[in-house]
Protein backbone atom coordinates (compact mmCIF):
# COMPACT_ATOMS: atom_id res chain seq x y z
CA UNK A 1 0.00 0.00 0.00
CA UNK A 2 2.83 2.46 0.59
CA UNK A 3 4.02 2.41 -2.69
CA UNK A 4 0.49 4.20 -4.15
CA UNK A 5 0.35 6.83 -1.37
CA UNK A 6 1.84 9.26 -3.59
CA UNK A 7 -0.37 8.93 -6.39
CA UNK A 8 -3.31 8.97 -4.20
CA UNK A 9 -1.94 12.16 -2.05
CA UNK A 10 -1.97 13.69 -5.48
CA UNK A 11 -5.55 12.61 -6.10
CA UNK A 12 -6.79 14.24 -2.94
CA UNK A 13 -5.01 16.89 -3.29
CA UNK A 14 -5.88 17.61 -6.29
CA UNK A 15 -9.49 16.73 -6.16
CA UNK A 16 -10.95 19.32 -7.71
CA UNK A 17 -9.27 19.70 -10.39
CA UNK A 18 -9.51 16.00 -11.17
CA UNK A 19 -13.01 16.07 -10.41
CA UNK A 20 -13.19 19.09 -13.80
CA UNK A 21 -10.82 16.62 -15.96
CA UNK A 22 -12.17 14.60 -18.95
CA UNK A 23 -10.14 11.81 -18.07
CA UNK A 24 -12.19 8.77 -17.50
CA UNK A 25 -9.64 7.61 -15.09
CA UNK A 26 -9.28 11.01 -12.90
CA UNK A 27 -13.00 10.80 -12.97
CA UNK A 28 -13.22 7.46 -11.30
CA UNK A 29 -10.33 8.64 -9.12
CA UNK A 30 -12.99 11.61 -8.24
CA UNK A 31 -15.82 8.95 -7.84
CA UNK A 32 -14.18 7.10 -5.23
CA UNK A 33 -12.73 10.25 -2.81
CA UNK A 34 -16.34 11.40 -3.35
CA UNK A 35 -17.39 8.34 -1.88
CA UNK A 36 -14.74 8.35 0.97
CA UNK A 37 -15.70 12.03 2.08
CA UNK A 38 -19.19 10.90 1.86
CA UNK A 39 -18.47 7.87 4.12
CA UNK A 40 -16.65 9.91 6.65
CA UNK A 41 -18.71 13.58 6.39
CA UNK A 42 -19.52 14.97 10.03
CA UNK A 43 -16.65 13.06 11.73
CA UNK A 44 -13.47 13.80 13.20
CA UNK A 45 -11.93 11.48 10.19
CA UNK A 46 -13.82 13.84 7.95
CA UNK A 47 -12.81 16.67 9.35
CA UNK A 48 -9.07 15.43 8.80
CA UNK A 49 -9.63 14.89 4.92
CA UNK A 50 -11.20 18.56 5.00
CA UNK A 51 -8.37 19.93 6.85
CA UNK A 52 -5.56 18.07 5.21
CA UNK A 53 -6.38 17.88 1.87
CA UNK A 54 -8.70 20.53 1.04
CA UNK A 55 -7.41 23.47 3.60
CA UNK A 56 -3.20 21.92 3.49
CA UNK A 57 -3.36 22.78 7.09
CA UNK A 58 -0.42 21.41 8.68
CA UNK A 59 0.04 18.29 10.77
CA UNK A 60 0.34 20.28 14.40
CA UNK A 61 -2.81 22.49 13.65
CA UNK A 62 -5.21 19.62 12.59
CA UNK A 63 -3.99 17.55 15.98
CA UNK A 64 -4.81 20.55 17.72
CA UNK A 65 -7.94 21.42 16.56
CA UNK A 66 -8.82 17.35 16.31
CA UNK A 67 -7.66 17.62 19.67
CA UNK A 68 -5.54 14.07 18.85
CA UNK A 69 -2.01 12.83 19.10
CA UNK A 70 0.38 12.42 16.06
CA UNK A 71 -0.53 8.41 16.19
CA UNK A 72 -3.85 9.35 15.93
CA UNK A 73 -3.34 12.01 12.91
CA UNK A 74 -1.14 9.18 10.89
CA UNK A 75 -2.96 5.92 11.52
CA UNK A 76 -6.23 8.02 10.31
CA UNK A 77 -4.12 9.47 7.32
CA UNK A 78 -3.10 5.88 6.41
CA UNK A 79 -6.76 4.10 7.17
CA UNK A 80 -8.07 6.89 4.38
CA UNK A 81 -5.36 6.27 1.85
CA UNK A 82 -5.68 2.63 2.67
CA UNK A 83 -9.20 2.28 1.68
CA UNK A 84 -9.00 4.60 -1.33
CA UNK A 85 -5.86 2.35 -2.63
CA UNK A 86 -8.55 -0.78 -2.37
CA UNK A 87 -11.19 0.97 -4.27
CA UNK A 88 -8.88 2.31 -6.71
CA UNK A 89 -7.54 -1.28 -7.25
CA UNK A 90 -11.03 -2.65 -7.38
CA UNK A 91 -11.68 -0.10 -10.24
CA UNK A 92 -8.32 -1.15 -11.70
CA UNK A 93 -6.90 2.07 -11.54
CA UNK A 94 -3.85 0.88 -9.78
CA UNK A 95 -2.38 -2.98 -10.14
CA UNK A 96 -1.27 -4.20 -6.58
CA UNK A 97 1.18 -6.11 -7.69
Amino acid sequence: MRKFKKEVDYYLYNHQEVKQSNDSGDKKWAEIIDKIIEKYEGTDMGNLIRYKYKMKLTEPKICNLLHIEATTYYAWCNKVINEITLMAAYERLIIPF
